[in-house]
């Protein structure tokens, strides 16, 4: 079963994706990290980082099939942005599921708003909590789910947690009280201590969401809770029997609320759920946790901010350390100046420019302003006095150029300093795209392995099938018509085969990609399709063919290869016996092909997605990592393989530096299967593909007539 925890880093999400693997689950994890908190799951899952409110997140229910989803991607509501973002991640979530058919939802809300709880002031009296952005929330959301749940039929359910507490927790009076236990700090109680909550263990609540999923829970609510009433004090004593501690009593904060419990009864009736954790098992479980985790933590953390503190405070102490070396030159080098008499510079303007350049405004303006202090000495001390300084224009201009520098150097810095911000910033987003395509397609090729597993046999043909298949996860076009003909030749035990493509705008015209088996070195390197009865009706109808009448010239067996419902192949089987002329080799053929058009329409997505990391910008120039790729391909065939499609290179020598000029005119000139790229020196180069050795010097022939001249590459130097 495979479940999507959003959310899943958290405190009860990673929680919840623990119990679910131990019993056996496929665990997805969506989660943006804003909790900081990737260390928290040491199981095996896959993790994307993106926020569940992401258009990015619909990739994620269309690979990989998910079966239930688990909402746990909830931002504290304090302000108008938390409550965007999750609007945002719930509807998102719920349209997703309801897309691709999952069979579960749970979304999880406090209990604080559930029918179930039960809010008293401490004479007993019933309390009602006051409107807030959190209140708001939480009721819209809750109909949202029960919306989505009464117009599609989806199974969501609305599950409402009580005060849940446990490992990792960040938040939370218990939480707290831990924390503070373990750095030896006093708890802090405030109120009278007589205030109640509903405390519950986040493995109870694991273990609850465990049992909606592993008994369809069709229900609309559900309360998670212990359903009973534990007051502060109560857990102090609980404490005090562990360790020495002290407590602190403050005033009671306003709006708190005074006792809280819920009732978990449909939990337990309908589930079968039970706690496991007590409050005092609760809490010295959560101790012995934070025991062996956070003085790991604590020292990271301590490591971390003295590295922040002195980061912060450099620019400071250099600015002061500079400042220091201009007194020292003003008083014991220039007799009270600060400048240099023999090349007249004022030394102060090399100070500022100094921190305006390295900090910006934020040191060049205290920079200036020293500057000015020091020279005001300077000049009472050895000039005038001060009211002369104030009034004398050589004086004023001084000054006056202290704070031009100071202002203008800082500006040109923050200035630098934001334009880089923002590159780096475009720059980890692009990359971010790239990163993420690349595991969507991985995940993509691990879903369709998944797939394959589950309805295949290992010990017949069609598990011979699946294995032979992963030879087809490549993100490189050619590399999978190379491959192909390796796949189809295990698959089907076919000696002699071909595969033709068409070009991206010619459909008249199949050109030879590969061919194995002598039996192929002689067939044509291109099919006028209107010359070919098959090939015009697998056009038209998407059909195999096999051909029954044993006509000569023909192949006995032939499969479309589709990319959306358009053939863009036909794959060709050769020197069949009779016999193999059946169903069973006609169902091999169609299910291998298909799996090649899949293969291949990841590709080409893939490809059309990472055009500006295989090409020059703006140009079908291969860019030399990847032209070097094709050259190993070639290479490795011509060692594997005795019948490899000819392959043939030449050096283009030209003096144009243009080379979105140089690509657009070589590309009137190459077909659609010959590649060009970059070198390792940097030279262009053209692969010519299945063609004859005699038509090389018409190549280089219509190369020379657009302006260039080009050398064939022996073997020796490919």
């Amino acid at each position: 079963m495979n479940v999507l925890i959003t959310g899943g880093y958290g405190f009860i999400g990673s929680a919840t994706a623990e119990r679910l693997s131990k019993e056996g689950c496929n665990i997805f994890i969506v989660d943006n990290l804003s909790s900081n908190a990737v260390n928290n799951l040491k199981i095996k899952h896959t993790f994307y980082q993106i926020n569940a409110g992401g258009a990015q997140c619909e990739d994620v229910f269309r690979i990989n099939n998910i079966d239930v989803v688990v909402h746990l991607a909830v931002a504290e509501v304090t302000d108008i942005e938390g409550l965007k973002a999750n609007q945002l991640g719930l509807t998102n979530v719920l349209a997703m599921a309801q897309k691709y058919e999952a069979k579960q939802v749970i979304c999880a809300f406090s209990a604080f708003f559930s029918p179930d709880a039960k809010l008293l002031a401490h004479d007993g009296r019933p309390m009602e909590l006051p409107v807030s952005p959190e209140k708001a929330w939480h009721t819209t959301a809750v109909n949202y789910c029960l919306g989505y749940r009464r117009l599609y039929g989806m199974n969501v359910a609305a599950l409402f947690l009580s005060n849940v507490y446990g490992p990792r927790q960040k938040k939370g009076v218990l939480s707290e009280f831990v924390e503070r236990v373990f750095h030896y700090r006093p708890l802090v109680v405030y109120g009278d201590g007589r205030q109640t909550r509903d405390f519950i263990h986040v493995d109870d609540v694991a273990d609850a969401i465990y049992r909606m999923i592993s008994r369809n829970y069709q229900g609309e609510r559900l309360t998670v809770s212990s359903n009973s009433e534990t007051a502060v004090n109560d857990c102090l004593e609980i404490f005090k029997e562990l360790t020495d501690l002290k407590v602190e009593r403050a005033k009671a904060r306003p709006g708190d609320i005074v006792r809280m419990s819920a009732d978990s009864s449909a939990c337990r009736e309908e589930l079968g759920w039970r706690i496991k954790y007590d409050i005092k098992k609760g809490i010295i479980a959560t101790c012995y946790w934070y025991k062996n985790n956070l003085p790991a933590d604590t020292e990271d953390a301590a490591k971390a901010g003295k590295g922040a503190l002195w980061k912060n405070m450099r620019p400071y102490v250099e600015n002061l350390a500079f400042f220091g070396v201009m007194v020292l030159l003003s008083v014991f080098v220039y007799d009270n100046s600060i400048v240099d008499p023999n090349i007249n510079l004022d030394y102060n303007f090399v100070y500022i420019l100094t921190m305006g350049v390295l900090y910006g405004k934020k040191q060049s303006i205290p920079a200036t302003a020293l500057s000015a202090i020091l020279l005001s000495y300077n000049i009472i001390t050895k000039y005038d006095d001060f009211v002369s300084m104030i009034y004398k224009t050589e004086y004023i201009v001084h000054f006056s150029a202290y704070f031009f520098f100071g202002i203008l150097s800082g500006y040109i810095t923050d200035n630098r300093e934001r334009l880089r911000s923002f590159l780096e910033r475009d720059v980890a987003q692009i990359k971010e795209r790239y990163k993420f395509l690349e595991r969507i397609y991985l995940e993509n090729v691990n879903a369709k392995n998944r797939l394959y597993k589950q309805i295949v046999n290992s010990e017949d043909t069609l598990g011979s099938t699946y294995r032979i298949i992963k030879k087809l996860d490549n993100v490189n076009v050619e590399g999978i018509f190379t491959v192909a003909g390796e796949v189809l030749s295990e698959i089907t035990g076919t000696e002699h085969l071909a595969v033709y493509s068409f070009g991206s705008n010619n459909k008249y015209y199949l050109r030879q990609k590969i061919r194995l088996g002598y039996k192929t070195v002689d067939l044509p390197k291109s099919l006028k399709v209107e010359a070919y009865e098959y090939l015009r009706n697998m056009l038209a109808d998407r059909q195999l063919f096999v051909n029954k009448m044993l006509t000569p010239g023909l192949p006995d067996m032939a499969a479309p290869v589709l990319r959306d419902g358009e053939v863009i192949a036909v794959i060709q089987l050769y020197d069949l016996s009779f016999e193999d002329l059946n169903l069973y080799k006609q169902d091999l053929l169609q299910v291998t092909t298909r799996l090649i058009s899949d293969a291949l329409n990841r590709a080409y997505l893939y490809e059309a997605q990472a055009q500006d990391k295989k090409y020059l910008p703006d140009t079908r120039i291969l860019i030399a990592d990847e032209f070097a790729k094709i050259q190993r391909e070639i290479y490795k065939n011509r060692l594997d393989r005795y019948d490899y499609v000819s392959a043939f290179t030449l050096k283009i020598i030209t003096q144009e530096e243009n080379m979105r000029e140089i690509s657009d005119k070589m590309l009137n000139v190459l077909r659609e299967e010959d590649f060009i790229g970059l070198d390792e020196e940097g030279k262009i180069n053209v692969i010519l593909w299945n063609i004859d050795e005699d038509m090389i010097p018409m190549v280089q022939k219509r190369i020379k007539n657009i302006g260039f001249d080009c050398v064939r590459v022996s073997e020796h130097e490919q």
